[in-house]
């Protein structure tokens, strides 16, 4: 009995069910401004959000993201493309951890442990004029290996 238990459970584990994507998470909804978001990271989701959340945010705003470890990460490279109503807008990438130079209490944690990052960040704007924001945001570690990945959509109105 204990053997068909392990097996009907490692099946619903492992075996692919009807989800195909990850699903869409909330970060606030007005009347005025949404904000949603959805993991492009076919094998993990993750959590994230802004406080204050929507169409005017003060500078810094509160950002919180929390996920776990698939790889480990001694260097991390954070890369981003904008897009407003569809049209390309901005690039942007950084490096967050080098091997000589750690930026965040994160670099240097292994594969499996908990990460979680909570700190002010600038937006460089404190109000989204009309229209659809969408962001692109990856993280990579030293081997080219996606730690982590989301679509955020910004819709003010």
């Amino acid at each position: 009995m204990k053997t068909l238990t392990a097996v009907v459970l490692s099946l619903l584990l492992f075996c692919p069910g009807e989800m195909k994507e990850w699903p869409e998470h909330t970060l606030c909804n007005m009347k005025d401004f949404e904000a949603y978001y959805k993991s492009c990271d076919p094998f993990q989701d993750f959590g994230f959000s802004i406080e204050p959340c929507g169409k005017y945010m003060p500078s810094p705003v509160i950002m919180k993201i929390a996920f776990l470890l698939r790889r480990d990460i001694n260097e991390l490279f954070f890369h981003s493309k904008i897009y407003l109503n569809g049209n390309h807008f901005l690039s942007y990438e950084a490096p967050m951890c080098e091997k000589t130079v750690p930026h965040f209490t994160f670099c240097g944690k292994k594969k499996g442990e908990f990460i979680y990052f909570e700190k002010p960040v600038k937006l460089g704007m404190s109000i989204f004029p009309k229209g659809v924001y969408t962001l692109s945001l990856e993280l990579f570690n030293g081997d080219h290996y996606k730690i982590a990945c989301t679509n955020v959509t910004f819709i003010s109105r």
